[in-house]
């Protein structure tokens, strides 16, 4: 007699959550799984290290540069976030080390450790700025800025992604954030709530 077989399968916190879009005014969804992973390494290194694996990693403290799915956020003089998508986490991870061995580095794989959502949209900033005090004019926080800041309770990271355009040629600011996982359920929430007062 066959035993019967269970198979386990990660999920996220927000699996049962849906997505939320009215028009082009705004668009909520959340992210797919991804690989993240947190790099300190001296400023002085930045120089010997201007990509790592494809990501450009010479910007400014609070800029970010994408290069398709995949994301490097520098979030401090010394300490970036590593975004990439979860089917390319074993070969990135595997290839770090090794980019990184000739410097003093710490490497930490947080992958488990966060969500994210893009919040998208005319009325995106308004959204966020619903529990967020940043100003997010577009001559402050421009596509290509990324920092630390709350949203609500929660600490997050904020970054402003690329526009993109819809099929009337209007532009759509699209932000992503990042929060740990445990915080989740509150952010979606928010977030929710933010969007049905900014209708």
């Amino acid at each position: 007699m066959l035993e019967p077989r269970t198979t386990a399968r990660r999920t996220s916190v927000l699996d049962t959550y849906p997505s939320i879009s009215i028009g082009s005014q705004i668009s909520m969804r959340t992210l797919l799984a991804a690989a993240r992973f947190v790099i300190r390494v001296p400023e002085t290194a930045i120089h010997g290290l201007p990509s790592l694996a494809g990501l450009d990693i010479s910007m400014p403290i609070n800029r970010m540069s994408e290069n398709g799915s995949r994301i490097a956020a520098r979030l401090g003089p010394d300490e970036w976030l590593l975004i990439v998508p979860e089917r390319d986490a074993a070969t990135f991870a595997a290839n770090l080390p090794a980019l990184l061995s000739s410097h003093h580095h710490t490497l930490v794989d947080i992958s488990h450790r966060n969500v994210a959502f893009e919040v998208s949209g005319t009325a995106a900033a308004a959204v966020i700025n619903a529990g967020c005090p940043l100003n997010l004019n577009d001559d402050q926080f421009p596509a290509g800025h990324a920092t630390r800041t709350l949203l609500g309770k929660s600490e997050i990271v904020l970054m402003r992604l690329r526009d993109t355009t819809d099929e009337r040629g209007t532009a759509q600011r699209r932000y992503r954030i990042e929060c740990w996982r445990s915080f989740g359920r509150y952010l979606h929430g928010f977030l929710a709530e933010a969007t049905r007062s900014n209708r």
